[in-house]
């Protein structure tokens, strides 16, 4: 029970924080300062104990920050320059339809948003590109959260590095290995993702094109923790699978017009 009220009450303190009306630094810093005091009265350490802990984990931190603060930095510029923006519309435009447009946020444009800058701000990106192609704002979003299945790896995969610093496992063997059990949740997002999206409307193909790009994204993020190492993994896996849905959809545009020649020249 203790640490069942010890583990809520950073939440209770950003909530509370938020009601009083304190700024976003204020929430935070409450935050911290419970999630301190939490620490303290579950886990006391004398002062010796809490300075080799600090030698210990001080190199991890200081790596963790570089990777979110360049994350941060990298949100920042993109948003202020509007290329996220362009971006989105680029991609929007060259998807076509409607599903292959989810098929990208889930799986394409969420996902690297995400594992390049974290913080939500793939989710974030989606949505628009969502809402242009009619998709309910409310669907939008739920869609649009799916594609962070690759939560893993957002950030730049400061969690898998945390992750292995505890467990004593190298950072890529980590990688690898989470890599290697996404593949059921990368496929079942995809589903999930046009079930949400269409309801009633979705149709086996389109399940079953879910499916692939799920396939798509698991077997480029598995390449990329190989060949590239974890950081960029999630960011690779997902520009892999954006560019197999581009040129899947830029060949079917290209059968479709020479069939449509053909049945022409055929009529005349």
């Amino acid at each position: 029970m203790l640490d069942t009220l010890l583990a809520i009450l950073p939440v209770l303190a950003v909530g509370a924080a938020v009601a009083s009306g304190l700024r976003a630094t204020g929430a935070a810093v409450s935050a911290l300062l419970a999630v301190g005091v939490a620490v303290a009265l579950r886990y006391p350490l004398d002062v010796a104990a809490a300075r080799a802990d600090i030698i210990r984990w001080l190199p991890l931190m200081v790596e963790i920050l570089l990777i979110i603060g360049g994350g941060l930095v990298l949100a920042a510029l993109t948003t202020r320059t509007g290329s996220q923006q362009v971006l989105a519309r680029r991609l929007a435009a060259a998807a076509g339809t409607p599903v292959v447009t989810v098929l990208l946020v889930v799986h394409g444009i969420t996902p690297f948003a995400e594992s390049v800058m974290g913080f939500g701000i793939g989710a974030m990106i989606g949505v628009p590109l969502l809402l242009h192609v009619g998709i309910p704002p409310a669907r939008a979003a739920i869609v649009s959260l799916l594609g962070l299945a690759a939560v893993p790896w957002g950030a730049m995969a400061p969690g898998i590095l945390v992750a292995a610093g505890m467990t004593g496992l190298s950072f890529q063997e980590l990688g690898v290995a989470s890599a290697r059990l996404s593949l059921l949740p990368f496929v079942v997002c995809g589903i999930a993702g046009v079930l949400v999206a269409f309801g009633r409307r979705a149709r086996l193909l389109w399940l079953l094109a879910a499916a692939g790009t799920g396939i798509v994204f698991w077997l480029g993020v598995i390449g990329a923790n190989i060949v590239a190492g974890t950081p960029p993994a999630g960011a690779l896996g997902a520009l892999v699978t954006i560019l197999v849905v581009l040129a899947a959809r830029q060949a079917q545009r290209a059968f479709a017009g020479r069939r449509g020649h053909g049945s022409a020249e055929a009529a005349g």
